[in-house]
């Protein structure tokens, strides 16, 4: 791994947090081993020798960062849940008439994705706009244009149904994907 990459991804990461188990956990504590070794190296060097010594981490960290860079652009707001929610994380929702959230519908327009599991009267984390991860109703390709079905799950978009997003990769029903939400859909028209 080129230092300017590296160097680049340390900045990202902060150096340091990172969860146990994660490719960046196993390369800072190989780098703490380097440096216990050789004391006049910095924390950066030590990190670039861990990655530099073991491809397959360095593959690992790419590919984890490449997932969070895709995942982290999202748009995330607070709403009230109007119902028990708590089993529709990654459902679409949308708001009712009193500005609380609940599941949305077949065909309907969605405020977005339910990142969280909130109960009634509890605070739901909504992503409003971006790429979150959603669950699926039936099964998509990638590119293919999304609407809601009756339970709230992303389904291909059938005439006459709105589009809330776009599959960014394949899955089945039951699946959880991410999705390229598309704010203020169009109708798919009817042949």
């Amino acid at each position: 791994m080129g230092k300017n990459v590296l160097s680049g991804e340390i900045g990202k990461s902060g150096g340091g947090g990172a969860a146990a188990g994660t490719a960046l956990a196993k390369a800072q504590a190989k780098a703490a081993e380097l440096q216990k070794a050789d004391p006049s190296l910095t924390d950066a060097a030590a990190l670039e020798k861990a990655f530099d010594a073991d491809a397959a981490l360095q593959a690992e960290y790419l590919k984890e960062m490449k997932y969070m860079a895709a995942t982290q652009i999202l748009d995330l707001e607070a709403f009230p849940a109007g119902a028990d929610l708590s089993t529709k994380q990654f459902h679409a929702v949308k708001l009712n008439g009193d500005g609380a959230l609940v599941t949305a519908g077949d065909g309907d327009d969605i405020l977005g994705i339910l990142e969280d599991k909130p109960k009634s009267g509890e605070q739901g984390t909504v992503s409003l706009a971006g790429r979150p991860k959603a669950k699926l109703g039936g099964t998509v390709s990638p590119g293919a244009l999304l609407a809601v079905n009756a339970n709230g799950q992303l389904i291909t978009a059938a005439a006459g149904k709105r589009i809330v997003a776009r599959a960014m990769e394949s899955g089945a029903a039951g699946e959880i994907i991410q999705v390229q939400l598309i704010n203020a859909g169009a109708i798919v028209p009817t042949p």
